[in-house]
């Protein structure tokens, strides 16, 4: 079953506050937001959150050549917010 756009900006959401609320991630996450964004971005490159969502894609593609990312994390506490307010 392939997920529709809903669920792919539900599963963005999903991790995005869970790294706002825990303050904590792992690699496959920012693989995941990454691959997520990329997709919804090739499918849809004039999405009305489209700054958002490249936003969120830089965040995941910086972060994926992190080897920690506690530090990613408090630095971008702010626009994870903002983040989750917009597309939420």
């Amino acid at each position: 079953m392939a997920i529709n756009d809903r669920h792919k900006l539900g599963l963005i959401l999903d991790i995005l506050k869970t790294h706002h609320l825990d303050g904590v991630a792992s690699q496959s996450e920012y693989e995941q937001l990454y691959r997520a964004t990329k997709q919804y971005l090739d499918e849809i490159p004039d999405h009305e959150h489209a700054e958002t969502l490249r936003a969120i894609h830089d965040y995941s593609a910086q972060a994926m050549q992190m080897d920690g990312y506690d530090d990613h994390i408090h630095n971008n506490k702010e626009n994870i917010a903002s983040w989750v307010q917009t597309l939420g």
